[in-house]
């Protein structure tokens, strides 16, 4: 099972990372348009990705980052590009979000 999830497109990219052990079901955090997945591990004890983890969850992040080195990108192209990475992780994952 991948730890990182890559939707690239004509427009758009999305990563999908996974930040911890497999430990449990899948939870989706998703930072802000000007923020990545490393808002979620600013440090080691008091880590979000740290918490849902030792809750017995498997946290992975969207990471927009890449995106915006392309050109004419939208919402629209976005929000496909993160239906598609969101399919990809139910496959590998074996589970609903």
């Amino acid at each position: 099972m991948p730890d990182r999830i890559h939707v690239s497109s004509d427009r758009v990219d999305v990563d999908l990372l996974r930040l911890g052990p497999r430990l449990g079901p899948p939870v989706l955090l998703l930072p802000g348009l000007g923020a990545n997945h490393r808002a979620y591990e600013l440090r080691p004890r008091q880590s979000f990705a740290g918490f849902m983890t030792q809750a017995g969850r498997t946290p992975w992040a969207v990471d927009f980052t890449v995106s915006w080195r392309k050109e004419r990108q939208d919402a629209a192209a976005l929000l496909r590009a993160l239906e598609i990475a969101l399919a990809e992780l139910r496959r590998s994952e074996g589970v609903a979000l």
